[in-house]
Formats: structure tokens, C-alpha cells, sequence
């Protein structure tokens, strides 16, 4: 019978407010605050993190109707950490400095609040390459993508 070394297990110290666990797995630090995460995304949590369903507004639902792209997202609020994964996906943390990137909407994981986002068809993206894009802009922040079908440049 072998050991397990349950030391690849332990929890990481975070480096800020989004941290990778392991390659798959988000650390997420609230400190009376908010998030924006994929629906369902939730592995576990600690602390006092409250949980609401995300709509993306009327003008949102109009261009995902159109374009048949979007993620639902849900709001975690409150203190303490979030645990996020989605599939076994690899994740990779993106700190946006006045810049802009191109996600399929299938690949967003999280992102703080005040990341301005929007959906729109990028020109020439067919079906096989993952069709019409979510773009999600800000000054600055962090966000956390999947790295996966469909995954783009992070900078457009």
C-alpha cells in the first residue's frame, strides 16, 4: 500500500485577490467586496460569501439572443475566500492595464466588477473558430479566463 503525499493538497497562500490553487483551480480573496464568476463555477468557500444569480441587463439579452453568445454569471459578496474551477480547465490570471481583451464567452471564469464587458461578433470568428467572441474591457483589473476551445490572444 502506498502513501499519499497530501501535501500537493494544501491551501496556497494568495498573492492578491486571485490566486491560483493549483492549475485548475481559482483562490479568489473577498474582503467586503464583490466578484463576477461563471454559474455553477463554485467549488467551495470560507468565510461569510453570499451567492446571487447575474443578469446581464436587457440590452445584453437582446445581443445574446442575436448572437446566440453570453456566459451566466453569478455575484459571490461578503469576506473570505472562493474556491472556482470549471471542468478540469487550465486558468490562467490576466491583470489588465487600460487594456482590452477577446474571450469566448465559454472561457471567462471570473472577473472583478468594474471590468466593463459587452458581447459583440468579431469579424471573420466562424463556428470552428469558437464563433462570436465576448469582449470584456476595463481600466484596470483582473480577470481569469479559461485556457481552452476557442481561447484568443488576451490582448486585442
Amino acid at each position: 500500500m502506498s502513501e499519499t503525499n497530501l501535501e500537493q493538497f494544501r491551501e496556497v497562500t494568495p498573492e492578491g485577490r486571485f490566486t491560483l490553487q493549483n492549475s485548475a483551480m481559482l483562490k479568489v480573496r473577498l474582503e467586503n467586496d464583490q466578484i463576477q464568476a461563471k454559474l455553477g463555477s463554485m467549488v467551495a468557500y470560507q468565510g461569510d460569501v453570499r451567492f446571487e444569480h447575474k443578469s446581464g441587463g436587457l440590452g445584453r439579452f437582446f445581443k445574446k439572443a442575436v448572437t446566440g453568445e453570453g456566459v451566466k454569471l453569478m455575484a459571490a459578496n461578503g469576506t473570505g475566500d472562493l474556491f472556482l474551477a470549471q471542468d478540469k480547465r487550465k486558468i490562467m490570471v490576466l491583470d489588465l492595464q487600460n487594456e482590452r481583451m477577446t474571450v469566448n464567452g465559454d472561457n471567462i471564469l471570473a472577473f472583478e466588477p468594474g471590468i466593463d464587458w459587452d458581447i459583440k461578433r468579431v469579424e471573420g470568428a466562424g463556428r470552428l473558430a469558437g464563433g462570436p467572441l465576448q469582449r470584456r474591457t476595463r481600466r484596470h483589473g483582473q480577470s481569469s479566463p479559461h485556457l481552452g476551445r476557442g481561447a484568443r490572444s488576451p490582448r486585442h
